[in-house]
């Protein structure tokens, strides 16, 4: 068997939530691989065509921007989560832009509409191909970095090994010291009823792996040797409960775990 390949962090899927992931692991200085079952270029957050919502408004806000979601969710969503998503929603915009987005703008400010559900216009958009635009930005700085990809390679194995993990991408075998999975729900579900996403979210540190917004994957990188800096970085090892469809991080096992 050839020998492992060696990172720091391997991510599944070339979505939005991988690639973000990627990108910020990649310029935290970590050594970043990018595995994903087809094309680099195939995803469905390519496809999404409505836009981004963050409260950029005069007349807005991240609270504002929370009631409207608890609202809209018949005050069944996670205020946690919704919190850390509608506070941060204006400074991952900035990121976007740093990142390469040029979202559309008008009257020396971005174009902002309304949509359903909303109290204000908080819909940022790159005419009306928001999630090709995000995407192609953000493969394109994974691509231009030091960053390996590993395009039509899908994950077939996973196991803990020594302080990280051993992943078998296609016909290559990788290991490191975190792996987030960004394949979707499916990828989500299949984990769940493995019973890997095991341990209580009330204790922290009894879940491997963990659900993260994609931009704390640094975190606890190598048993939180290095952070991102920033609002994320100010709650490292903060973590959330699984949601369907979120990425799931698996930082490196406890040992013996």
């Amino acid at each position: 068997m050839a020998a492992a390949l060696q990172f720091d962090v391997l991510v599944i899927g070339s979505g939005a939530s991988g690639l973000a992931s990627a990108v910020a692991a990649e310029r935290a200085g970590a050594r970043v691989a990018v595995a994903t079952k087809a094309a680099l270029q195939s995803c469905n957050s390519a496809k999404a065509q409505g836009g981004i919502q963050a409260a950029v408004g005069e007349d807005d806000s991240p609270e504002t921007h929370a009631e409207d979601v608890w609202r809209s969710s018949h005050e069944t969503a996670d205020m946690g989560l919704v919190e850390i998503l509608t506070s941060e929603a204006p400074a991952t915009i900035r990121w976007l832009e740093e990142v390469g987005v040029e979202f559309t703008r008008e009257n020396g400010g971005y174009r902002i509409a309304r949509c359903g559900g909303a109290t204000r216009k908080r819909l940022l958009q790159v005419g009306d191909r928001t999630g090709h635009a995000i995407t192609k930005a953000l493969r394109k700085a994974i691509e231009s970095s030091t960053a390996q990809t590993f395009p039509h390679s899908p994950l077939t194995e996973l196991e803990p090994a020594g302080t990280g993990w051993r992943a078998r991408c296609g016909e290559h075998v990788v290991e490191a010291g975190t792996v987030v999975l960004a394949a979707g729900g499916r990828c989500f579900r299949e984990a769940e009823e493995r019973g890997e996403l095991g341990g209580s979210p009330q204790d922290p540190d009894s879940m491997q792996p963990q659900v993260l917004l994609p931009r704390i994957v640094v975190e606890r990188l190598g048993r939180g040797q290095r952070s991102m800096g920033g609002a994320a970085s100010r709650r490292a090892g903060r973590r959330s409960e699984p949601v369907r469809g979120s990425s799931v991080l698996c930082p490196s096992p406890e040992p013996g775990g």
